[in-house]
């Protein structure tokens, strides 16, 4: 029987969120820098992400523009 094991961790998401969770330390990387690491175009990388509004909801318990402000 072949079971089938989720790689947690590896989603663009999770990338990301590690990513910004070192920026809480720091300084937050501008969506260009992000998406230079990731070797894609700013607007792939918004693409990759439509969904990371509710992520990083469900992470912090606040939107990303609560951050921001």
């Amino acid at each position: 029987m072949w079971l089938a094991t989720r790689d947690y961790g590896s989603s663009t998401a999770d990338r990301v969120r590690k990513i910004l969770e070192r920026g809480l330390r720091g300084h937050w990387p501008a969506p260009d820098d992000l998406a230079a690491q990731f070797n894609v175009s700013t607007q792939h990388l918004r693409r990759l992400l439509r969904a990371f509004r509710r992520a990083f909801r469900r992470w912090t318990g606040h939107p990303p523009g609560a951050y921001r402000s």
